[in-house]
């Protein structure tokens, strides 16, 4: 197993220190060699006690292993979670940032083209209560989607590494991922964005991860 780190003890270095100078690089490489690439060495020194050394490895390196799948196990569980509390029926794709469009003043008009103040107080009261549960609305959305997003990058940066990777793809945006959690299930992402981390002949084709994601989930139609 491929490793960016290993674990290296202070007695390694000591007993490394005991063995003949000529002796020394060549156990540091076997060291290195075994832990970050699995590589058996062809020789080693019997009085270095290199076979406990491997043991030693080996148990950091399943700890390691069971250490990634439960990370990979509670990342998926809370995107997954948190996307079930997060959307419900009642979303619809939007984007996070509306324009409002300011009133016809018209409407503060009568027939003739005179105002009337009372009318115009009333409409004025209205506007501004729509425009209140509307930012209302606004915000709740924005929460949701932090949150969604959050627990996406947790999940993508263990189950697909590639796909993550901002120098492979122009990673998705919260916006981007809103508009398209409220449109597929997220089960359906999950899928598409892990056979993407598979399919070499596709991402060549593509620079955004929000474009081949919006495609591929198109195509297959399967949505809420």
């Amino acid at each position: 197993m491929n490793k960016d780190n290993i674990v290296f003890y202070q007695d390694w270095f000591e007993a490394i220190l005991e063995i003949p100078v000529e002796k020394q690089l060549q156990e540091f490489l076997n060291i290195f060699n075994y832990g970050y690439y699995n590589i058996v060495p062809k020789s080693k020194s019997d009085d270095f006690g290199f076979k406990a050394i491997m043991l030693a490895i080996d148990r950091n390196n399943k700890k390691y292993s069971e250490r990634c799948a439960i990370n990979k196990k509670n990342a998926e569980k809370r995107w997954t979670e948190d996307a079930e509390n997060t959307i419900n029926e009642n979303d619809r794709p939007k984007k996070l940032i509306y324009i409002k469009n300011a009133n016809n003043a018209n409407n503060a008009k009568d027939a003739n083209g005179t105002k009337h103040a009372n009318n115009a107080k009333h409409a004025n009261s209205a506007n501004d209560a729509d425009n209140d549960n509307d930012n209302d609305n606004d915000n709740e959305v924005i929460e949701k989607s932090n949150a969604l997003f959050a627990t996406y990058q947790l999940w993508i940066k263990e189950n697909a590494p590639y796909c993550g990777n901002s120098e492979k793809f122009k990673q998705l945006t919260a916006n981007e991922l809103w508009q398209l959690a409220t449109k597929y299930s997220i089960d359906r992402i999950k899928e598409t964005i892990l056979n993407l981390e598979k399919k070499k002949s596709v991402r060549k084709k593509y620079v955004e991860l929000y474009k081949v994601l919006s495609d591929s989930l198109e195509k297959t139609n399967i949505a809420f």
